[in-house]
């Protein structure tokens, strides 16, 4: 009887130790890096501001103090200015479509490979309504702390779009 307590004992600790590393594993799977967290931001932004038009995530996911290089002149370095920048395409293009192709993170800092479509349906920067499907291409570096977007730098594909909307381009001489 001896024998047989001893040994229901030693596979009551085996069985311990295995369910100990299952839930360890577990909770480590969990926890997510800072990397990923800042990609679920971008995510959130890219579907809930771009495609949705909720400007009220902007007050949520960006900083007061945020720095977008891609802001067209007149737009505010602030929330205001990203909601100005937002309503500006929204008008144009009600019905945009951005869409991830790629998406790096490292750190503070996620970079996307996007691709935006839209009808152009309300004036555009000067450009009255063509009813041109327009698709533009780019890159956006977003560098993000406490769940925020601090800073955004974006290049896209500014003369293609300008054809899709039938401006006529001269040559430089």
């Amino acid at each position: 009887m001896k024998k047989s307590n001893q040994l229901w004992k030693k596979i009551a600790k085996v069985l311990t130790l295995i369910l100990l590393c299952f839930v360890l594993s577990c909770q480590q799977q969990a926890v997510k890096t800072e990397a990923e967290e800042n990609k679920d931001i971008i995510r959130r932004v890219v579907e809930d501001i771009w495609n949705k038009g909720n400007l009220n995530i902007i007050d949520e996911l960006h900083s007061v103090d945020i720095i977008n290089h891609a802001l067209p002149p007149g737009h505010p370095q602030s929330i205001e200015g990203e909601k100005q920048f937002m309503k500006l395409f929204r008008t144009a293009f009600p019905d945009q479509q951005f869409t991830i192709e790629d998406m790096i993170a490292e750190g503070d800092k996620v970079v996307i490979r996007h691709t935006y479509r839209g009808i152009h349906k309300g004036e555009f920067m000067g450009i009255a309504p063509t009813d041109n499907q327009i698709t533009t291409t780019g890159i956006t570096i977003f560098r993000l702390a406490d769940g925020k977007i601090y800073e955004v730098w974006a290049n896209y594909d500014q003369l293609g779009l300008m054809q899709h909307l039938g401006m006529e381009l001269k040559p430089i001489p």
